[in-house]
């Protein structure tokens, strides 16, 4: 292919162009086939037809550098693919990498259960383990397969909290009560402010009897305090009371919603069961119906009734006949009658008759 010149042999022209530019030729040949086929041509319109020209000029050459390009394109792939072809093909190392991930999880699994089963053995803390989907045909590891099933968790049981408390001290043993109820989760305003009443009261006796001027002996005799404090005692058992009392609630009242939640649950599986039932109960009716309009659609047309005979064709042919014919020719057998003063007759009848008559 030549890049910037090109020979042209126009049929209606003997003149032959010799090496010329790209643009040259294409504005010429343009303008000697406008020239033959257009005769009745109009100097005029030279301008226009020139500025044609050069378009189509330039477009030939835009098409001419583009045609170059894919063409130096065709050619840097052809060269690529050769060295390619002459490559030597390397080795595929990715079941080597497979099998290292495969080793590296199968570690890490180990390390996992290892982990775990320490943490079972401690039984201090609750391990939550996230499980992550796998697909279907991922194999599983070896390890994992061969380690014994983890202990079975039991179920937490619900501990409670009681008071606890050091030395003779009524405050202290008030205190520990409002600490211990606080951590059982009571929430009751009336009892931690009874509490609280309590606490102070008992506050101030504690300081009232520091404060006052009694010796010893009378300190333990205490006669003018065992009345408080058998009072206090009191207040104190039955304040104990109420709080197990109040947290034996608390529990019943837990366990009664889960029991109405469940009482809830099965009342409304047996309404959808009485619904299905009686769903079901309705299907079966009129499949029943549905079979004995079939039956009755299918049942045999009733024949027609016969058509009416007559009273007498029950009667045998020889009974309906009033007289039996005689015939005039010579019998096969021959009956005479000798009777006086009748004369001799001779009566003839067919075969089936003759046993019926009987000779006298």
């Amino acid at each position: 292919m030549s890049d910037t010149s090109m020979s042209i042999h126009l049929p209606g022209e003997s003149k032959q162009f010799g090496r010329l530019g790209t643009r040259d030729i294409g504005t010429q040949a343009l303008e000697l086939r406008i020239k033959s086929e257009y005769p009745h041509y109009n100097p005029n319109q030279e301008a226009q037809l020139r500025q044609l020209a050069e378009n189509h000029g330039r477009q030939m050459e835009y098409l001419q550098i583009k045609n170059r390009d894919l063409e130096k394109q065709r050619e840097d792939i052809r060269r690529r693919l050769e060295q390619l072809g002459q490559r030597v093909p390397g080795k595929d190392n990715s079941a080597d990498l497979l099998a290292e991930l495969r080793a590296q999880e199968e570690r890490n699994q180990k390390s996992l259960n290892d982990l775990r089963r320490q943490l079972f053995e401690m039984g201090q803390k609750r391990v939550n383990v996230i499980e992550v989907e796998k697909p279907m045909n991922y194999p599983q590891p070896i390890i994992q397969q061969s380690l014994p099933p983890p202990p079975p968790q039991e179920k937490e049981r619900k501990s409670y909290i009681y008071p606890v408390y050091y030395g003779s001290s009524l405050v202290a043993e008030i205190s520990a009560m409002r600490q211990a109820y606080l951590q059982n989760g009571g929430n009751e305003r009336d009892v931690l402010d009874q509490l609280s009443q309590m606490q102070a009261e008992a506050q101030r006796i504690e300081d009232e009897m520091k404060n006052s001027n009694y010796d010893n002996r009378h300190r333990e005799k205490k006669p003018d305090l065992s009345g408080k404090m058998n009072m206090i005692e009191m207040e104190n058992d039955r304040l104990h009371k109420e709080l197990m009392l109040l947290q034996e609630q608390n529990f019943l009242s837990q366990n009664k919603r889960k029991s109405d939640r469940e009482d809830e649950l099965e009342r409304e599986l047996q309404r959808l069961r009485e619904e299905q039932l009686r769903k079901m109960l309705e299907l079966q009716n009129e499949i029943a119906l549905l079979k004995q309009r079939a039956l009755w659609e299918r049942r045999p047309e009733p024949l027609p009734a016969p058509p009416p005979q007559p009273k007498n064709a029950e009667m045998p042919w020889l009974l309906q006949r009033p007289y039996v014919d005689v015939e005039p020719m010579q019998p096969y057998d021959q009956y005479v009658i000798w009777n006086a003063g009748i004369p001799r007759t001779v009566i003839t009848c067919p075969r089936s008759l003759r046993a019926s008559f009987k000779v006298v």
